[in-house]
């Protein structure tokens, strides 16, 4: 028998590829990401997953810009 967790990651794990590869151009090339699926993402829509990410891509890219500028000061 299978374990209820193993059921979840696997899902997320394919949520998020899926997501990851739609959005592919969200992050510059070379980068590794990382995302940890919190508790109570599978009753989200894919829809709303993804929007989320795409936000958060864009605040890391945003930060991360920030603090390109501030050390060439």
């Amino acid at each position: 028998m299978v374990s209820n967790r193993a059921v979840h990651r696997n899902y997320a794990k394919r949520i998020f590829r899926e997501i990851f590869r739609k959005n592919q151009t969200a992050f510059p090339p070379g980068w590794d990401i990382i995302v940890i699926a919190r508790r109570g993402f599978e009753k989200l829509p894919f829809e709303q997953l993804e929007a989320r990410f795409r936000e958060a891509a864009r605040r890391i890219l945003s930060h991360t810009e920030k603090k390109a500028r501030e050390a060439q000061k």
